[in-house]
């Protein structure tokens, strides 16, 4: 804007000077001629009056440079001239200036030499005998009088030019001085120009507005940044060419990174072929639905493109994590495989020795082995229908009423139960437990207890020991369950509590057992907010627990 007003301001002085120059010079020729044909006028009263008294004789004494000088008779003759032979001069009674002196006593008339690039100015006065003296002088016109000045002019107006740069420029910066200093965040309280008021009126106006529409889309940006940032999903937007226009945290954990990212091409982070094959499909404007794999973790990917006007602006990634899903799904197909297995077993033994029986194939003697062999796995297909039963329930995770309960006589109920198995292996066992009453579901904690203790006497060696202990801890009411078994290998720990695992298999299927009484455990545990606790040294032993919250005690 500095630049443009300099502009303006020196423009506007240099063209004045020239108009200025230009009206001066006329202006002065002007005057100039009009003194010159004054003076004239005078001259030829002088000299009439002189030829009157002096005649041809005065006019033949004078010795004049400056002027021509012309004594024309009454008819046109020409009598004197002091520049030509009369001789050669024509009639004259038709000359301008002539004509006027003869009608009203004086003529004058400037005529212009295009040869001479001069200009003649003519004064012609008429004398008592009716005879005109005429004087005349010749000037250069304004045109060579401007080429003479041409050197003059030039400096003066190189000077003229210099002295209007320097003040316009100061003028334009003095102009543009306090709009530089115009304060745009509150433009009503800035001092300056009347002429401004409006405009910043306009401007004060035009901001609140924008600061309004600012904040409401600030309000909108962070509404939507704190849903999406507090959404499990990850959650990505994408342009028409696939770069990354936003993202929620979720997304950022997935990819690894932050906002960094944005406006980078999805594919730069992502080369998985599902992934590609998924995006290129969704360009051509239809939903795509997926499956998608990333560090472990399996997702639903939902592809939605985003259209206007039947094409496609942008494009909305929902991963949805189903890695759960995914494996409840995988110990489901492994449940209904293990427990038809399971089932099968005892029931291919039960229908092989009634055949037998039946047939009449078997020697007396050994009836008796048959019918206990089919009570055998008769009881432990109940027990496997039964312990199915109590995890399908906590896995549905319905509700179930929580009593008060006296822990230690729950522990003991647990013993006396299973004293004779533990009597069959010559196991001791030893409890140490508090007087604790505990709000729990009264017969998931027996199954928590009754699975550890009978876990820990089908595991022991013969002659072993097992010890029982509840007491009240500083964060958390722990129960432990110590044997001096087999142990566990550490490669086995995390697995222990799956459906039907076995560490050994061939020695799990001799002691009996579904392989679901740890899976029962855990299952409670969870369902009463605790967690579960496993130490083991291989040949040695094993300690199995769970630490529920204190909070059972209220």
């Amino acid at each position: 804007m500095n630049k443009t007003i300099f502009r303006a301001i020196l423009v506007t002085a240099v063209f004045i000077m020239l108009f200025s120059l230009v009206a001066v010079l006329l202006a002065v020729n002007l005057s100039f001629e009009m003194s010159e044909e004054e003076r004239l006028r005078a001259e030829t009263k002088v000299l009439g009056n002189a030829v009157e008294d002096g005649g041809l004789d005065y006019l033949e004494s004078l010795d004049v440079q400056d002027y021509r000088i012309t004594w024309i008779s009454n008819n046109g003759t020409v009598l004197f001239d002091n520049a030509v032979n009369v001789s050669s001069l024509e009639d004259h009674s038709d000359r301008e200036e002539i004509k006027m002196a003869s009608l009203y006593g004086y003529g004058s008339s400037r005529r212009y030499s295009s040869t001479l690039a001069a200009s003649t100015i003519y004064a012609a006065s008429r004398l008592a005998d009716s005879s005109i003296i005429r004087v005349s002088a010749t000037r250069s016109s304004i045109l060579m009088q401007l080429l003479s000045l041409i050197p003059w002019m030039v400096l003066v107006f190189i000077v003229a030019v210099i002295i209007a740069i320097i003040v316009s420029k100061k003028l334009s910066s003095k102009i543009i001085q306090p709009l530089n200093c115009l304060n745009l965040d509150e433009p009503l309280k800035n001092d300056t120009y009347d002429e401004l008021s409006p405009l910043l009126v306009k401007i004060d106006a035009q901001q609140k507005e924008i600061k309004s529409k600012i904040a409401e889309l600030t309000k909108r940006k962070r509404e939507f940044e704190g849903i999406t940032d507090n959404m499990s999903e990850a959650l990505v937007l994408l342009n028409s060419d696939d770069n990354i226009v936003s993202m929620n945290k979720a997304a950022m954990r997935l990819f690894s990174i932050d906002k960094s990212g944005y406006g980078k091409d999805i594919l730069t982070l992502e080369r998985d072929i599902s992934f590609v094959e998924a995006l290129k499909r969704s360009h051509e404007g239809i939903k795509v639905e997926t499956l998608y794999s990333k560090n472990g973790f399996e997702y639903s990917l939902v592809i939605s493109p985003i259209c206007e006007h039947d094409r496609a602006i942008g494009f909305c990634l929902l991963f949805l994590d189903i890695t759960e899903k995914a494996h409840a799904e995988e110990l489901r197909r492994e449940f209904s495989a293990n427990v038809s297995h399971e089932l099968k077993t005892p029931l291919q033994t039960i229908l092989a020795s009634s055949e037998l029986l039946s047939a009449g194939v078997v020697k007396s003697e050994d009836v008796k082995d048959f019918i206990t062999k089919i009570h055998s796995e008769a009881s432990r297909l109940v027990s496997l229908i039964d312990d199915c039963i109590s995890i399908s329930e906590l896995d549905e995770g319905s509700t179930m009423q929580f009593d008060k309960i006296n822990a230690y006589s729950l522990i003991d109920d647990v013993v006396n139960a299973l004293q004779s198995a533990a009597d069959n292996k010559k196991i001791s066992i030893n409890t140490s437990c508090n007087d604790i009453k505990l709000n729990c579901v009264p017969h998931l904690f027996y199954e928590i207890v009754y699975n550890l203790v009978d876990n820990a006497i089908r595991y022991n060696k013969v002659g072993g020991t097992i010890e029982i202990s509840l007491k009240r801890g500083p964060s958390a009411f722990e129960l432990r369950v110590k044997d001096s078994g087999i142990g566990i290998p550490k490669d086995s720990l995390d697995r222990i509590f799956e459906r039907f695992y076995r560490v050994d298999k061939s020695h799990s299927r001799a002691s009996g057992g579904t392989g679901l009484g740890l899976s029962i455990v855990k299952h409670a545990v969870l369902y009463h907010g605790g967690k579960l606790f496993v130490e083991s040294t291989l040949g040695k032993g094993s300690t199995i627990g769970a630490d529920f919250p204190l909070s059972m005690a209220d």
